[in-house]
């Protein structure tokens, strides 16, 4: 199983995807004009990763066939 609560898996993911701060931010639902942001902060470690978004970034990688 990925570990999505280290900061450069995350990136790693969001790459894999092919998404951007913003489309990943979108995909996750996040309330903007901050989700962008929030997302760049788990990547950065400046932020904790919520439980519910490590869920929804697995379900994205396993629908796009990589996880």
């Amino acid at each position: 199983m990925i570990d999505l609560t280290d900061p450069a898996t995350i990136k790693d993911a969001r790459h894999a995807l092919g998404l951007t701060l913003s489309e990943m931010a979108d995909a996750l639902e996040l309330e903007p004009p901050n989700g962008k942001d929030t997302v760049r902060k788990w990547e950065s470690g400046a932020r904790s990763i919520t439980g519910p978004a490590r869920v929804a970034i697995r379900l994205l990688l396993e629908r796009a066939g990589l996880a």
